[in-house]
């Protein structure tokens, strides 16, 4: 694991404001945790409703625009750019496959890699 991708594992989440959301890239989560969505922030169209753009999971292509309400943001985690935003996706990732590792051991299957 590289450096960069260390420290981003390892880094509490990134925290932006309200009025230096415009440009930040996020994620959104569904209720069981998984990743749902990625994005960017495009532009304050109002006090507290934004422009979106959301990235293709195949490619990172865009693939979609919504306005979105501050309100339904709250939940979502912010990154000042796409670099930061692919590393957070990256950790969660190992992370989660961690945890399945962990539970298929507990349940009497042997942990990846390793021998019975």
């Amino acid at each position: 694991m590289t450096r960069k991708r260390k420290a981003a594992a390892t880094r509490s989440p990134n925290r932006v404001t309200p009025s230096a959301i415009v440009g930040s890239y996020f994620h959104t989560f569904g209720a069981d945790g998984t990743t749902n969505f990625q994005g960017h922030v495009l532009e304050a169209l109002a006090v507290g409703v934004y422009f979106v753009e959301l990235f293709s999971w195949m490619d990172g292509r865009p693939i979609r625009r919504s306005i979105v309400r501050v309100e339904a943001m709250e939940a979502w985690q912010f990154y000042p750019d796409a670099d930061e935003m692919g590393l957070a996706y990256d950790a969660r990732r190992a992370s989660d496959e961690a945890v399945r590792a962990l539970a298929r051991n507990a349940n009497g299957a042997p942990a990846h890699g390793v021998q019975s």
